[in-house]
Parts: C-alpha cells; sequence; structure tokens
C-alpha cells in the first residue's frame, strides 16, 4: 500500500505504466524490403563530395525516414524535448541541493549526467536497490533513504517516461503508444512537483529543495519546469488518443476504486 497524494483537492495516484514485453520494432524488415525492392537506390554510387561514415550515416537516417509516419515525427520530437527537460531538470535540482552529490562517490554532476542520460533503455543501479521508475520515485522520498536522492528522483522519472514510450528512442510506423501511460505520466509529474514542495522530514525541513522558501527571493522556476514537461506529455497523449479514436481515463475518484485509486486516495494492488 503507497501513500496517495492530494492533488488540487483530489485524490491521485502514482502509476506504474510498465510495459509487458519490449515492443517489436519493424524498421530492419522495412528498410531490407525496400532494399530488395529497390536495389539500385540502396547501391547508389556515393554522390560527389559525399564519402564514408558521412553518407552512410546519411543512408541510414533517409531510410529510417522511409518507416515514419507523420505521427512518428511528432512523437520523437516530443521524446527530444522531454530528454532536453529532464537534463536540464537534473542540472537544477543538484544546484538547489548540492548536499546529495555529496552523497554518492561520483561528486560529478556531468557524471551523473552520463549516468541517467548516456544509456539508453531501462536504468539499474546498486545504490538504488535497483529500483526504477515510480519504485525510485517512492524511494527519493522516505525519510529513511540516506542515499542521493536527487538520483533517485531523476532515475525514477527518466524510466518512468522511458516507460511511456515503450522504452524506444524512436517511433515507427508499426509501433504504437498507449495515450493513457503518457497522460499518466504527466500524473506522476504532477504529483512529484507536489512533493518536492512538501514532503518534510520528522524535524519539519523539506527533504529536497526546489522553489523559493519564505524569506527568499521568489523563485518559481521549478514550478514552470515541470508544467512545460507535464504539458509536453498531456499534449501527445491527446494527440494520440485522437489518432487512434481512443478516450483518456482522467484518474478522479469519486467514490469506490477508479483505476487502482480509492476515494480515500490510497494506492490498491488490482
Amino acid at each position: 500500500m503507497t501513500e496517495g497524494l492530494p492533488l488540487h483537492g483530489r485524490p491521485s495516484v502514482i502509476r506504474t505504466p510498465w510495459i509487458a514485453a519490449d515492443t517489436f520494432t519493424a524498421t530492419g524488415i522495412l528498410c531490407q524490403a525496400f532494399c530488395h525492392a529497390c536495389p539500385g537506390y540502396c547501391h547508389h554510387s556515393p554522390a560527389a563530395g559525399v564519402t564514408g561514415p558521412e553518407r552512410l550515416h546519411g543512408d541510414e537516417r533517409l531510410l529510417k525516414n522511409l518507416a515514419k509516419s507523420d505521427i512518428d515525427f511528432v512523437t520523437d520530437t516530443h521524446l527530444r524535448e522531454m530528454n532536453r527537460l529532464m537534463q536540464g531538470l537534473l542540472v537544477k535540482l543538484y544546484k538547489r541541493n548540492p548536499r546529495e552529490l555529496e552523497k554518492s562517490a561520483l561528486t560529478s554532476l556531468e557524471q551523473r549526467q552520463r549516468q541517467i542520460f548516456a544509456t539508453p533503455g531501462r536504468l539499474t543501479f546498486a545504490e538504488l536497490d535497483n529500483r526504477q521508475g515510480t519504485e525510485a520515485l517512492e524511494l527519493a522520498f522516505r525519510e529513511d533513504f540516506t542515499g542521493d536522492r536527487v538520483f533517485a528522483i531523476m532515475v525514477g522519472m527518466v524510466t518512468m517516461v522511458r516507460s511511456s514510450y515503450n522504452w524506444q528512442e524512436e517511433q515507427f510506423l508499426f509501433d504504437s503508444l498507449d495515450p493513457q501511460a503518457l497522460f499518466d505520466s504527466a500524473r506522476n509529474l504532477e504529483i512529484l512537483a507536489w512533493r518536492l514542495s512538501n514532503r518534510r522530514d520528522a524535524q519539519g525541513n523539506l527533504l529536497l529543495l526546489s522553489n523559493s522558501r519564505p524569506g527568499e527571493e521568489e523563485n518559481l522556476s521549478f514550478e514552470r519546469h515541470f508544467g512545460k514537461m507535464i504539458a509536453v506529455q498531456d499534449l501527445l497523449a491527446f494527440i494520440l488518443a485522437g489518432k487512434v479514436d481512443r478516450g483518456i481515463t482522467r484518474v478522479v475518484a469519486r467514490g469506490g476504486v477508479v483505476g487502482g485509486v480509492s476515494a480515500d486516495g490510497v494506492v490498491r494492488q488490482c
């Protein structure tokens, strides 16, 4: 049982939209089929002045683009923007909470960035008990956790977002994303922003600093940053839901259990 958090006065939920198995990407087959159908294209002579790796990279990119629809390009753009925003958030959190970086043997912010963003797919780290997604987010706000809370938050956030994109760095014609998973990840980001501003230890101190505190110069940059990430995930969720003519279940409990959330705001195992 996990504690839920009130969001705008309503019960809310941290969901884990895990994908049961890695989604099959048909890009390789599509490219091979195209080369068999059009051998003259795939074995053409290089353009003047374009040789070696540069030409190969251009051919590979063009072939990949042939296997993409307009919505795939839109999805890729949203994921790139999410990665940019998440990298920016990592920097902001460590600058606001430099003590967290000191808890690890890796005392360089750049090293932490590489650990997370230079590794595609799933992220597992012994210092987080190999937790990912919402499990890592929950760990970051446990009062008895003595590790790097910023690292736990970023690993949890990045893997949660990656899972909503089926753990893929790019989308292609035969790939399909679940709009509900994208929508749920946006709600989790809202909950995370709330926790950053409200979760405290037994002495009443915030576990992590984000927006300005009373007595400090007003600074709501974290709130704006989270707002951008939430907007990116929500926008793509509604674009995809419209494309497949599929509705999105909004997490609003009015009684009983809706989407795994009881009316008292506690997550249930369904």
